[in-house]
């Protein structure tokens, strides 16, 4: 199969690999021209080769190209910034989050003509606002590629489109501004959720929640993040493509009377909401695009073809900000991607052989038990083997007791997820059912932490 729009997809990710890791931005146009006569050497050769070879070449340009004009109309404009110190009216995206020194938040510079979000460094009474209100300040811009100014290049503010960093120089006022907009109800619904989640859930049940269902690990037991990173399942938190697969479910279960129309129209809308909500980062909006593809894809009358749908979903993330390809997030949700289609369904049916034989006659339970070992170990595996390079390289270590893990917990995900959810939106209308509801779901969340808690201190658990 060519897969074109693949090729076309995985060549334009290489080319944000080179730009940001290998190629100094100089020689991102001269790349660029380069790879296009390379490219144009394919018109020799015949077959779907061919075919290939041109679709590469001008996906890897196409990137050079690419960042090279990001950089010079979004990033540089903002960097031109880097050291005045100047009045300011700034927009909050999120709600802030204390720090040692007061708080910070999210924002959007006002009449400037600038794109691209900074991070505002202020003092406690940024706790007090929501999304959407306004704050006008003196405030010192500094570089989010190199805070400390010591020549060391940190890529994770640029990867989430964040270019400056301002810290308060003078005595700001606050505006009620867009507060309350419909643009900020996802952050809103967030805030209001994690908050019913804890009331419900207690605090250390529901901090876990609050960091399976919305990523907030801030209020997630330092022991318990430990443990769930020792035993390999701290990816769990970070919400992702497991988690909307979950969602989808539900809301099949829910409509599915209804026509495929109805629930695509139903389905999509709701997992865009649900991502926005926790934080759109890098592989939840992967999982959204290649889950929206697949429930599309009948509708047009067209095969289902994950690794495209892959390759697009990163497309799409790039053409909005290719310094994200830099974002550990985004590596490691692809990385999992890829080595579940590479090498799970191999795996898969190996195991299956090995363990359900066809001239083997088995009861249906037994069946079942040695059908969910094979798919959860092969599923486990096949994520494991492009991502475990890349952990290693990112935080210096391995959990070799993670494919245990994952056997034991994964089971009960889909039923701790989606009960727990019911729960939290039960509470938020009545306090004494969504308690109620809690009592019972919180038993999945006590087993998995405590499964955490015996694999991780088992000796060899990490390396």
């Amino acid at each position: 199969m060519t897969r074109p729009l693949f090729c076309f997809c995985a060549a334009f990710a290489l080319g944000c690999i080179a730009s940001q890791y290998f190629l100094a931005p100089a020689l991102w146009l001269p790349a660029a021209g380069i790879v296009l006569v390379l490219g144009a050497l394919g018109l020799l050769l015949r077959g779907p080769m061919r075919r290939r070879v041109l679709l590469c070449a001008l996906g890897m340009a196409f990137a050079f190209g690419w960042n090279a004009a990001y950089t010079r109309f979004i990033a540089a404009p903002n960097e031109a910034l880097i050291g005045a110190t100047e009045d300011v009216e700034l927009e909050l995206c999120s709600y802030a989050v204390e720090t040692n020194y007061g708080a910070k938040a999210t924002v959007r510079i006002l009449g400037r003509g600038l794109r691209g979000r900074a991070v505002y460094y202020g003092g406690f009474d940024l706790l007090a606002l929501e999304p959407g209100e306004r704050v006008r300040d003196t405030v010192l811009f500094n570089s989010a590629t190199d805070p400390s100014g010591d020549g060391s290049h940190i890529r994770n503010f640029t990867s989430k489109g964040v270019y400056l960093l301002l810290y308060s120089r003078g005595e700001p006022s606050y505006e009620t501004g867009d507060a309350g907009a419909l643009r900020y109800a996802p952050p809103r619904i967030a805030k209001k959720l994690g908050e019913t989640i804890e009331t419900v859930y207690g605090e250390r049940e529901g901090g876990f929640l609050r960091a399976l269902l919305l990523g907030d690990k801030r209020y997630l037991d330092v022991e318990d993040s430990s443990n769930l990173s020792e035993a390999g399942i701290y990816h769990i938190t970070a919400v992702s493509g497991l988690h909307c697969m979950f969602l989808v479910e539900l809301l099949d279960r829910l409509l599915r009377a209804t026509h495929r129309r109805t629930r695509c129209a139903v389905t999509i809308p709701l997992l865009f909401l649900y991502a926005v909500m926790v934080g759109a980062s890098p592989s939840i909006l992967r999982a959204c695009v290649m889950l929206s593809m697949t429930q599309l894809a009948p509708l047009f009358r067209r095969e289902k073809d994950p690794p495209t749908a892959l390759g697009l979903a990163l497309l799409l993330i790039l053409l909005k900000n290719p310094y994200a390809i830099a974002s550990i997030s985004l590596q490691l949700s692809f990385a999992s991607m890829a080595g579940l289609f590479c090498v799970s369904g191999a795996l898969y049916r190996a195991l299956d052989a090995r363990l359900l034989p066809a001239d083997v006659k088995l009861s249906r339970p037994r069946r079942k038990i040695r059908a969910f070992f094979s798919a959860t170990t092969a599923s486990s595996v096949g994520a494991m083997v492009f991502t475990v390079p890349l952990t290693a390289l990112h935080f210096g270590n391995i959990s070799l007791i993670a494919p245990v893990t994952n056997l034991l917990i994964l089971w009960l995900l889909p039923a701790a997820f989606i009960g727990c959810y019911l729960a939290a939106l039960l509470g938020l209308v009545w306090a004494w059912g969504g308690t109620a509801l809690a009592w019972v779901t919180a038993w999945p969340l006590r087993y998995i932490l405590a499964v955490a808690n015996v694999l991780s201190k088992l000796p060899g658990a990490v390396l």
